[in-house]
């Protein structure tokens, strides 16, 4: 069909390049043989192909015309309101669409193209099928569906340059192709949107490989109270979104009878979204953002600006956020990307799952400042938003770098109110590992990496709440988990549950920033009592900044984990500027370690109380130069209360339940009380005799081989002239102190605890044969 073919027919038009045509009612037309058909008045059923090779079938537009030229006549092959237009062959390639350019101006006098793209097929309300086939094999269809009958080979279909393949109407529009490999490439576009009161567009691909490059668009979005749109992709092998590239299927309504937005439904071996493709299911009037749900063999990979939106947009009038869900081998989120189903308006924010059964990665910012993460916020553009989503991780491991987030919180800018925060739960069978920082500085969603529940701004609702369950986790480089109110909202509690060790060490200091992007500008702009922090500790924080005396409180943390360490500056930390502290417990059967770490409770103003620090039942709390406060300004101090049957401080270690103004809180240390003088044998007056115990160098020349050398009785303490360690950190070879206490029997006898106390304050101490007697 050249660029000037026209269909002007009152029913349904197939075009095809097949053997036979099987009709209703027992009825065959045979193109090679047309004397053996049979014909009958019934409509088509199927294409029948008998011959290799099969002929293909080519559609092309205009290219670009002038508004003039158009003229509001027909271009392209269309079919009436309700009916059906196929093309079944071989390839297929439908190419140079046809559309004209126009220039608007808006209020403030700026220009912008709008391009209009005529469309190349059309079957308005109705049904469009394209189908490859390559072999033998037959093609059938119906009102609603399109199948290739089995072992058929297929072809490609090409649909190129601005090529526009048209089913909208008031509702019920199906687009149904079938091939080998599928590409829509430079702008072209499928559309299928629901107009009217009817439910029902759907555009359905099954191939091996699905390619969607240079700004194309499948648009089933829906301007009426019809609902239930449905994008479907099933391929075998990958499906490919890139260079700005987007499935839209929003609800644009603000009706009360509004229809919701669509479901996008893509199986796939691999799932590519990159260089700003994305999907938007959202709402921007009153029905519900829609539903996504990718599933993939093996990755689904969501790389350079390329966003998920299940949100209620700023400027809708009620709608709900819809649901994200993601199902693969791997998860890869990096360069900015957004999973969001945060709510922009006054409807409820949206909900997102994914779950990885290897690994699931976040990582970088964009040149915006725009790190990548998962985002289930609520925070309103105008006046006000109402509650946000929950966010529910699976995997085997989790990565968070380079300020990568993972957020849903409660954010008011100066002039709106939002709604309570949503809850985060974790759960990963192997490693969580939160590294680094947003290397343009910290924006309104953080700065760094980590797992946030806020409650930001002076007129926001209550923080969410953290629950993570993991193996191990490790939070360094300036990573954090936070729970933070800095208005009247309260904050919200983190909870952390690790079946084998939690490590918190450093901070950002080594990580060189860049200048700040149009991200940390606008927060700057946006919150102007807050300093953007260029600096940051790793460590796990629930805090209330706000000096107001209405102030939210801060959040609780429990940690439960068999090793817990805190090393060079990390922290564990509750604070309030005037609020009542929040409380930190610490379950850890093995070992707590605090190694230039911290471990606080603070209440800095006001008349709260500091919040209760609980430590229990470790075989060890170690301080080397660590640091368990609980303080009050003028309220009482909090309670520290530690239960261990170690409890070892170096001098420069500290202990403390205080009060400025008010009453200090108690510390109780409930470990067994050890005096080291009982345990340590006498020491000789007198020096030994260096005579007696090294060879004299005469002896030795003239090859004598006499000696005498003394030796300390096993399982007597060290001798003074032994090496000794300088700290309790290497036990054999390369073997921790974490390894070897995760082994380390309960102690029964007072002379191990002994000679462990010995062995920190500088005697060589080996745990794998344990003293015996005195």
């Amino acid at each position: 069909f050249g660029p000037n073919a026209q269909l002007d027919v009152q029913g349904s038009f197939h075009a095809s390049t097949a053997d036979y045509l099987r009709l209703g009612n027992g009825g065959r037309f045979d193109a090679r043989q047309p004397n053996q058909s049979l014909l009958t008045v019934a409509p088509v059923e199927a294409f029948g192909f008998l011959n290799s090779p099969v002929a293909s079938i080519s559609v092309e537009g205009r290219g670009e015309i002038t508004e003039v030229n158009w003229d509001g006549n027909l271009v392209g092959l269309s079919v009436r309101n309700g009916k059906t237009l196929s093309l079944i062959g071989n390839n297929i390639e439908i190419k140079n669409g046809t559309f004209f350019k126009t220039v608007q101006v808006d209020d403030e006098g700026n220009e912008s193209t709008k391009i209009t793209r005529l469309s190349t097929l059309s079957a308005p309300s109705g049904q469009i099928n394209l189908a490859s086939v390559a072999s033998q094999g037959e093609v059938i269809f119906g009102p609603g569906f399109l199948n290739i009958s089995p072992l058929t080979k297929q072809g490609y279909i090409h649909i190129t340059d601005n090529s526009l393949l048209r089913v909208s109407g008031e509702g019920g529009g199906r687009v149904f192709i079938r091939g080998e490999q599928i590409s829509l490439i430079n702008h072209s576009v499928i559309e299928a949107q629901t107009q009217g009161n009817q439910d029902g567009s759907t555009i359905d691909i099954q191939a091996s490989a699905l390619s969607v490059t240079e700004g194309s668009l499948f648009d089933a979005n829906t301007y009426g109270a019809g609902e239930k749109a449905v994008i479907k992709i099933q391929t075998t092998d990958d499906v490919i979104f890139s260079n700005a590239s987007v499935i839209a299927t929003g609800t644009y309504s603000k009706e009360e009878e509004a229809g919701d937005a669509g479901t996008v439904l893509i199986e796939a071996k691999n799932v590519f979204f990159e260089k700003g493709s994305g999907i938007y299911a959202t709402t921007l009037g009153k029905g519900d953002a829609g539903k996504i749900i990718i599933r993939a063999n093996e990755l689904v990979s969501m790389t350079e600006n390329s966003n998920i939106y299940v949100s209620p947009f700023s400027r809708s009038t009620g709608g709900n956020g819809g649901t994200l869900l993601i199902e693969a081998l791997d998860v890869l989120i990096a360069e900015g990307t957004y999973l969001s189903g945060t709510t922009f308006g006054p409807g409820k924010g949206g909900h997102i799952t994914i779950r990885a059964s290897g690994k699931i990665t976040l990582s970088d910012a964009n040149t915006d400042g725009l790190a990548s993460g998962i985002f289930a916020n609520s925070n309103p553009e105008f006046e006000v938003s109402d509650d946000a989503g929950d966010i529910v991780l699976e995997a085997k491991e989790l990565t968070l770098e380079k300020g990568a987030i993972i957020s849903s919180s409660t954010i008011a800018k100066s002039g709106t109110k939002s709604g309570d925060g949503g809850n985060i739960t974790i759960r990963v069978t192997g490693p969580i590992k939160l590294s680094g920082v947003n290397l343009y500085g910290e924006n309104e969603e953080g700065f760094g990496a980590g797992i946030y529940v806020r409650a930001k701004g002076d007129n926001t609702g209550q923080a969410g709440n953290i629950f993570i369950e993991a193996e191990t986790l490790s939070i360094t480089d300036g990573a954090v988990i936070a729970s933070t109110t800095d208005g009247l909202g309260q904050g919200g509690d983190i909870n952390i549950l690790m079946t084998d060790t939690l490590f918190i060490s450093g901070d950002s200091a080594n990580i060189v920033l860049r200048e700040p992007a149009r991200a940390q500008i606008n927060f700057k702009k946006d919150f102007l009592d807050s300093s953007p922090s260029h600096f940051s500790v790793s460590g796990i924080h629930g805090s209330s900044e706000s000096a107001n005396n209405n102030a939210g409180q801060a959040g609780n943390i429990t940690v439960s984990s068999n090793i817990l360490t805190l090393t060079n500056g990390s922290f564990i930390s509750t604070s309030t500027q005037n609020a009542g502290g929040g409380n930190i417990t610490v379950r850890t059967p093995h070992l707590l370690y605090l190694q230039g770490g911290e471990m606080t409770s603070s209440v800095q103003g006001g008349t709260g109380d500091g919040g209760n620090i609980t430590i229990s039942h470790p075989v060890f709390v170690v301080l080397d130069k660590g640091k368990i406060k609980a303080q009050a300004d003028e309220g009482r101090g909090g309670d520290i209360r530690i239960t261990s049957e170690q409890f070892i401080a170096s001098n420069d270690s500290l202990v403390s339940a205080s009060s400025r103004v008010g009453i200090d809180g108690e510390v109780k240390i409930d470990s067994p009380e050890v005096e080291l003088s009982e345990a340590l044998l006498v020491l000789p007056a007198d020096f030994v005799d260096a005579s007696g115990q090294l060879k004299p160098p005469c002896t030795a020349t003239r090859g004598a081989k006499n000696s005498f050398i003394v030796k300390h009785l096993a399982g007597s303490p060290p001798s003074p002239y032994d090496w000794q360690s300088n700290r309790l950190v290497l036990l054999q070879g390369e073997e921790t102190l974490h390894q070897k206490v995760k082994s380390l029997p309960r102690m029964n006898t007072t002379a191990e605890q002994y000679a462990l106390k010995a062995a920190f304050f500088g005697c060589r101490l080996d745990l794998s044969e344990p003293a015996r007697g005195k």
